[in-house]
């Protein structure tokens, strides 16, 4: 007894929707340190 072909196919999407999920949450964490303090520019005038 072991695990199907379909079983198999939703492990590995499920796999994968994770992974894509986690990527863009690092990206988007990425982005927003990167971009510019509006706040601060001020002090730089």
């Amino acid at each position: 007894m072991g695990i199907t072909e379909e079983e198999l196919a939703e492990t590995i999407q499920l796999a994968a929707s994770v992974g894509a999920g986690t990527i863009r949450a690092m990206a988007r964490r990425a982005s927003k340190k990167s971009e510019p303090d509006i706040n601060g520019l001020g002090s730089l005038i």
